[in-house]
């Protein structure tokens, strides 16, 4: 019993890794993006880069998407999406 825990583990742990492979984007061009838009309090260099990283996050550009959100809070911390009426 044991063991078949182990292998049905060991798969379950294999299927995970091969569903991040599959959105990991090493070496790709990361400007075939689609567009976004989304009404922000952001000045407006921090919107272009808003805009930039939604448009990341949606087309699976996950870790590239978190550095540049990371850096648009350093660059203007009062950045958000606004609440549409």
């Amino acid at each position: 019993m044991r063991i078949g825990t182990i292998a049905i583990c060991l798969l379950l742990a294999g299927n995970v890794v091969a569903q991040t492979e599959q959105h990991d984007h090493h070496g790709e061009a990361a400007e075939r993006l689609g567009t976004v838009s989304f009404l922000t309090s952001c000045n407006a260099e921090a919107q272009t880069r808003f805009t930039r990283a939604v448009a990341l996050l949606h087309s699976f550009w996950y870790e590239e998407s978190g550095k540049v959100f990371v850096e648009i809070q350093k660059q203007d911390p009062k950045c958000a999406i606004e609440r549409s009426a």
